[in-house]
C-alpha cells in the first residue's frame, strides 16, 4: 500500500512499476484512476481533480504532460526520467 499527497498519471504509472496493490491520494488527477482501475489497483482519494498543475500554476505538471499519451507503464517511466533530466539541466543552465 502506498499514500500520498497528490497523484497524477505520472505517479499513478510509477505505483504500477512498483507492484503497489492499494494506494491513497489526498488529491487524485481523474486521469490517473483509469491507469490504477487498468492495472487492477485499488484507489482511495479525498478529493479528485481534472489535472495536476505545475508549481507555478501556469499550466499542466510537467511529468502529466510527459506521459499524457503513454499507456504503457515502462514507456511512462522513460518520459518521466528524460522530463527529469530536461528539468535538472535547465535548472542549472538557468
Amino acid at each position: 500500500s502506498a499514500a500520498d499527497k497528490i497523484v497524477g498519471r505520472a505517479a499513478a504509472f510509477l505505483y504500477v512499476l512498483l507492484g503497489v496493490k492499494e494506494v491513497y491520494a489526498e488529491v487524485l488527477s481523474k486521469k490517473a484512476r483509469p491507469v490504477f482501475e487498468r492495472y487492477g489497483i485499488t484507489v482511495f482519494s479525498g478529493t479528485e481533480t481534472e489535472e495536476i498543475i505545475n508549481r507555478d500554476k501556469t499550466g499542466i505538471c510537467p511529468m502529466e504532460k510527459a506521459v499524457e499519451n503513454t499507456e504503457n507503464p515502462e514507456e511512462a517511466r522513460r518520459k518521466i526520467e528524460e522530463t527529469l533530466e530536461k528539468l535538472i539541466k535547465n535548472a542549472e543552465n538557468g
